[in-house]
C-alpha cells in the first residue's frame, strides 16, 4: 500500500475544511466544528499543509504597540479641539 495515501475523515470533504481554516487560526470554531477539522487534518496532508500555512501567516500579523488605541483617539480628539477653537 502507498503511505502517501491520504485517510480522509469522511465527516468533512477538503473543500468545508478550508473554508473553516481561517474560522480555526482565529479561534472562533465551536468545540465539535474545532474536533471534526483536527480530524480531518490528522488525515489529509494537503488541508494539514493548508492550515500550516495560515498558522505561518498569522504568526507575521502585526500586533500594534501597547497604547495605540489610546494614543489615536488622543490625537483625534486634540484635533477637534484644535479646530473648535481655530
Amino acid at each position: 500500500m502507498d503511505t502517501d495515501v491520504k485517510r480522509k475523515n469522511p465527516e468533512m470533504e477538503c473543500p468545508a475544511v478550508r473554508d473553516l481554516l481561517p474560522l480555526r487560526e482565529l479561534g472562533q470554531l465551536s468545540h465539535g466544528e474545532s474536533a471534526r477539522v483536527e480530524a480531518h487534518l490528522d488525515g489529509c496532508t494537503e488541508c494539514a499543509g493548508e492550515a500550516a500555512f495560515l498558522t505561518r501567516v498569522a504568526a507575521l500579523r502585526a500586533e500594534p504597540p501597547a497604547g495605540f488605541a489610546a494614543r489615536v483617539v488622543a490625537e483625534v480628539e486634540a484635533g477637534r479641539v484644535a479646530r473648535a477653537t481655530n
